[in-house]
């Protein structure tokens, strides 16, 4: 399962929904990269400064990933 969130001062401003990944046909597959991607439009309504897009990709209870990003939004 995988979801992003947008944060901007360490507080969540949006959570996407959580999505299913699609994991490999051949169950002795051991590959440890799956690509997944998506578009997140901020649109006019949200403030300038700096948020950070944090992705949380899980595997059962045990096995989890996250990674995320800075960047700055300027009018």
């Amino acid at each position: 399962m995988a979801s992003a969130s947008l944060l901007r001062d360490g507080q969540v401003v949006f959570r996407g929904a959580v999505e299913p990944v699609a994991r490999p046909k051949d169950p002795r597959s051991r590959l440890r990269t799956i690509a997944v991607g998506g578009t997140l439009s901020l649109g006019e309504q949200v403030p300038p400064g700096v948020y950070t897009l944090e992705v949380n990709v899980a595997s059962g209870r045990k096995r989890r990933a996250v990674q995320w990003t800075d960047f700055e939004v300027r009018r």
